[in-house]
């Protein structure tokens, strides 16, 4: 081993050491953080206010409040103030009591999450009064957001005009979305940068509509609470049982009265199963549209008489009769493949039979005296205006969504609460592509998508100004999109890109020109005297097809703007992965500050496998594979037809995917990363296979709000870590091994590392280059990079790349303040700045 490569070895050595340090650091932290508290609070607000004497202003110090089927409740202090904290986000009656006075009771209180809600009392004294109730009316503005938050509850959503929390948060100002796109970009940011909590589930999947207590969506100012979000949040509460039964059923048609043929229906059901224990909620939704992407404007379409000729025979031949009228005759997708033209001696096509005969039997009708051009030619092209309808119907492209929800709230102690709820979605339906439908509307790929999410929160009042919440979460998805014409197993891919399967015969009738050499006895048109006989060297027309199976579909002029006829070859393939998700806040009120914090660590998993179908078909025992020799000697020239037999490396180049074996039918969590950069071709399977995706992301934070009168300061840092979980290239820009500084032995320029890439002109030295992409003159002077690009090249020292090249990735540590302050000018207006670091 030379010095080098030791201290090579070394440096990754010490890089791995530092980042397995960094990220038991970071845990550590985040341990350290969370074990004094334990955490979560996006999913409750705060009722503050004031009892007072209706007639003389005078404070009632020790007048009860209570939270009105719920075990929530407290009594006011000797300034008459009182705070519950830690309300379940919904919607409440509140009702104040004090000896000697009228009870009150304010109804419809809404409770937003992590905000105030100030409701005042002023009871009127009387023992014999009746119990005063009031209609709560939500002011206009939210006196402590800091930032554009807007709330919606489950009434205000039923009154719109849209469903869904994507087209909820489209009508919002700041929100911006492509029409029939669910992306949202708020305030000019990527649509990756939005993040949706359900019940406090990050990330976690749509729900019923019916379902929804309250959306909430924070544009531009997030607080630090939330991480791993750019733009903005949207955070869905979902109902829960209550003391009193509850429900709703619904149903919506628009099949006689648009092109969408939208068909919903839902229901909702609620209620106690032990009277102030336990309650339920659940809800289900069906929506589906007979077409998901119908056309508002009319959009060009064939006959169907036209497109039964089209597919049947997709290539033709130009022909000029004897008056020297010019037509295309199509060439039938049952001519053999190879199937040669009849020709006289001369090579001009025989005509006698009554059109172009084959020597497989074809006829193609051909009147006697034409002359025909004998290259093939796509006969779309050949189409005129005339042949076309401008219509808005097209082929419907259906969709299907099915959603469910539910709940359970477990009042376990009297200040002790337990939550748990999931969520399970499948939606289906055809991908539209509209390139596609002129010429082969048949063609289109399904999918078919699941998703589940669970979870379970623990809330816990350790006293009337402090509580604290746990939640663990888990979110699941599996995706596989197909060619509805197949079956959806393993057997079926063969028939994915075999172009002698029926599906593809369209595909398979397209047809090249070739000539064939034949030598034939010229008479002279004397038959019986064969001394003038002389021999001839033909050149027969004989037609191939255009594309075999191991080929992709190009090459079509019409393939270049709207598709091919016959349409093009489908994949196969599937995804599926899981979040587990932890999470934990506390929150405590002292004076006017209230404080939190907390922390969250989430770890994923994520899985994909799909299929090569020109390969498939290419080795493929359909009775021609596709000179399979060339790929590798040893295989079985006449193809295949169980994937068991495949060499590994063969099927290596069939299928595959990331988490999966070759097959698609067993998963893995591991690979072994020396194994799969081995070329050798008789290495195992499991040498090829890849680990999944397994992201780590974690994250603590802590807040202070101080809630004066008529000002409200909010200032918190953030922390997150984001860990790839996987080995990375040292050298970003070098993809193979190359010549490094140190292998220069020594007088190295000032400050110009070993492990620094290094230029040459012929075998002087023109400059380095850093991992960061930093370049240097041969001197080490800072220089720019096209000064040395242009003068000089790495020099490669290898073809393959090495476990050496590759370190584990380091994990990412971002502190991100966050402070904001807020006042209202008026009862409907509030001023507000904020600054944040939030990536």
């Amino acid at each position: 081993m030379r010095p080098s490569q030791a201290h090579e070895l070394m440096n990754i050595n010490h890089k791995q050491q530092r980042s397995n340090m960094l990220r038991k650091l970071s845990l550590l932290v985040l341990i350290a953080l969370v074990l004094p508290v334990a955490v979560l609070a996006q999913t409750t607000g705060k009722i503050v206010g004031q009892i007072t004497d209706a007639e003389t202003g005078e404070t009632l110090p020790t007048a009860q409040v209570i939270v009105v089927g719920t075990t929530l409740g407290t009594v006011a202090d000797i300034d008459g103030n009182y705070l519950i904290i830690g309300v379940p986000v919904g919607t409440y009656t509140v009702q104040a009591r004090f000896v000697g006075f009228q009870t009150q009771t304010q109804v419809g209180v809404e409770v937003n999450p992590d905000y105030t809600r100030e409701l005042n009392f002023e009871l009127t004294p009387g023992l014999e009064l009746e119990e005063v109730v009031v209609m709560y009316e939500r002011p206009l503005i939210q006196r402590d957001a800091v930032g554009v938050p807007k709330t919606l509850n489950a009434e205000e959503i039923e009154t719109l005009p849209v469903r869904g929390a994507a087209e909820v948060a489209k009508i919002q100002a700041g929100v911006v979305s492509k029409e029939g796109s669910g992306t949202l970009n708020i305030r000019g940011g990527r649509g990756g940068e939005v993040t949706y909590y359900v019940d406090g589930v990050k990330g976690g999947y749509g729900v019923p509509q019916g379902a929804v207590e309250q959306q909430e969506m924070l544009i531009g100012s997030i607080n630090a609470r939330y991480g791993d979000a750019m733009s903005g949040i949207i955070n869905i509460t979902t109902k829960s049982g209550s003391p009193n039964y509850f429900g709703s059923l619904e149903a919506l048609s628009s099949t006689q009265f648009d092109s969408y043929g939208y068909n919903l229906a839902s229901a909702t059901f609620g209620g106690p199963i032990i009277q102030d224990k336990l309650n339920f909620f659940f809800a289900g939704e069906y929506s589906g549209w007979a077409d998901r992407d119908p056309r508002n404007v009319q959009t060009p379409r064939l006959s169907q008489a036209i497109l039964d000729d089209l597919w049947g025979a997709p290539a033709g031949l130009t022909v000029t009769d004897p008056d020297g009228n010019e037509s295309i005759v199509g060439i039938p997708i049952t001519l053999a493949d190879g199937a040669r033209l009849l020709v006289d001696i001369h090579g001009d096509p025989d005509l006698s039979g009554g059109g172009l005969t084959f020597d497989d039997g074809t006829v193609i009708p051909v009147a006697e005296g034409s002359t025909v051009a004998l290259n093939p030619i796509a006969r779309a092209e050949q189409l005129t205006d005339s042949d076309f309808t401008y219509t808005y119907k097209k082929a419907m492209r259906s969709n299907a969504n099915y959603s469910f929800n539910g709940n359970l709230t477990w009042n376990v102690f009297e200040n002790g609460r337990l939550r748990l709820g999931g969520t399970y979605r499948n939606f289906t339906g055809e991908s539209p592509s509209w390139p596609r439908e002129i010429f082969s509307p048949q063609t289109v790929s399904r999918y078919d998508n699941h998703q589940y999410s669970a979870f379970a929160t623990w809330t816990q009042h350790l006293s009337g100004s402090t509580f604290y919440q746990i939640q663990g979460s888990w979110r699941s998805y599996f995706n596989e999109s197909y060619d509805p014409r197949f079956e959806r197993t393993l057997d079926a891919v063969w028939q994915y890109g075999d172009l002698d399967h029926p599906v593809h015969a369209t595909l398979a009738g397209y047809r090249n020109l070739r000539y064939v050499e034949e030598t034939r006895i010229d008479d002279h048109g004397t038959p019986d005297d064969t001394s003038d006989d002389t021999e001839e060297t033909v050149q027969v027309p004989t037609y191939v097809r255009r594309y075999e199976d191991g080929l992709r579909i190009s090459g079509e002029t019409t393939a270049g703007l709207v598709g091919a006829v016959g349409g093009a070859r489908l994949g196969f393939g599937k995804s599926n992965g899981h979040t587990y998700r932890v999470a934990a806040s506390a929150t405590t009120q002292i004076g006017l500050n209230q404080l939190e914090f907390g922390a969250e660590y989430e770890t994923s998993v994520g899985r994909s496998w799909g299929i090569n179908e020109e390969y498939v078909a290419r080795i493929y025992a359909d009775g021609n594979p596709e000179n399979i020799a060339g790929d590798d000697p040893d295989l079985n020239t006449s193809g295949y037809t169980n994937f068991s037999d495949l060499p590994t490396h063969i099927l290596a180049r069939a299928m595959g995917g990331v988490g999966y074996n070759f097959m698609g039918t067993e998963q893995h969590n591991s690979q072994t990363f020396a194994g799969y950069l081995d070329t050798s071709k008789d290495k195992p399977e499991s040498h090829y296979y890849q680990s999944p995706y397994k992201p780590i992301y974690y994250g603590a934070f802590v807040q202070n709000k101080i809630e004066f009168r008529d000002i409200v300061l909010n200032m918190g840092l953030r922390v997150d870590v984001w860990d790839r979980n996987l080995p990375v290239l040292r050298d970003k820009y070098a993809y193979r091994p190359i010549e490094r500084a140190g292998d220069l032995g020594t007088g190295l320029p000032s400050g110009i590392g070993s492990e620094y890439a290094v230029y040459f002109s012929g075998n002087d030295v023109v400059g380095y280059r850093d991992f960061d992409g930093n370049f240097f003159d041969s001197n080490g002077n800072p220089s720019g990079a096209g000064d040395i690009l242009l003068n000089g090249l790495v020099r490669y020292t290898g073809a393959q790349v090495t476990e050496d090249m590759f370190e584990d990735y380091e994990p990412q540590v971002r502190l991100m303040p966050r402070i904001g302050v807020s006042f209202p000018i008026t009862d409907r207006a509030l001023f507000f700045a904020s600054y944040g670091v939030v990536s």
